[in-house]
């Protein structure tokens, strides 16, 4: 059962996933299941999702282990960052003393903002590493998995900052923030050449 159900609802619609069962099986019983516990536990799961907390707390009580996840409603995005730039990315928030709805697994990061289109300009003469270009922006409609839900081969998803204590990152914040991760992620690229310059005196003097 999920306890923090109303602060969970401001984020978008709420649905249960399967769950794994002690020998690592899905719920859902098909046998070579590619996403054990990590998918949706109804084929009309866009139809049952929903922000109203008792609704919610019903679905849970006919799957009490069941994990949650989130349809991302209007207004809010969701920016997935790597692994790499986690820790840039925490500093970010603590310099902008901005402590968004954030949450992590080993692999990789979630943090629940005001949903806008980035635009990322970036410094001259770099080039992104590998970590920055696969900052992705999940915008309405798309789903993801919610605490204490357990994702194969990255392991469990747990709250840094839960959203019962934190607000979504502010539109104008975003593009600061995700230019700063850029940045936080480029390393210097190749400069151009400058042919060398001689005086005058030197030409004159056969230098």
């Amino acid at each position: 059962m999920i306890d923090n159900v109303e602060s969970l609802s401001l984020l978008g619609r709420i649905f249960p996933l399967a769950s794994t069962r002690g020998d690592g099986s899905c719920s859902c019983r098909h046998r070579f299941c590619p996403r054990p516990g990590v998918h949706p536990l109804d084929d009309r799961w866009w139809a049952s999702a929903s922000d109203y907390p008792p609704t919610i707390k019903s679905q849970w009580r006919r799957a009490p282990n069941a994990g949650p996840a989130v349809i991302i409603s209007q207004g809010v995005g969701v920016l997935q960052v790597p692994q790499p730039l986690y820790r840039a990315l925490r500093k970010a928030l603590f310099t902008i003393k901005a402590p968004a709805p954030l949450m992590a697994t080993p692999a990789r990061a979630w943090l629940f903002v005001k949903a806008v289109t980035p635009t990322v300009h970036r410094p001259p003469h770099c080039r992104p590493l590998p970590a920055a270009q696969h900052m992705v922006m999940l915008h309405p409609g798309s789903w993801v998995a919610l605490p204490p839900t357990s994702i194969p081969g990255e392991g469990p998803v747990w709250w840094v900052h839960p959203p019962e204590s934190s607000k979504l990152l502010p539109a104008a914040l975003v593009h600061l923030l995700i230019a700063a991760l850029m940045h936080a992620g480029e390393r210097p690229g190749p400069r151009p050449r400058i042919p060398a310059q001689r005086s005058r005196r030197s030409e004159y003097w056969g230098g």
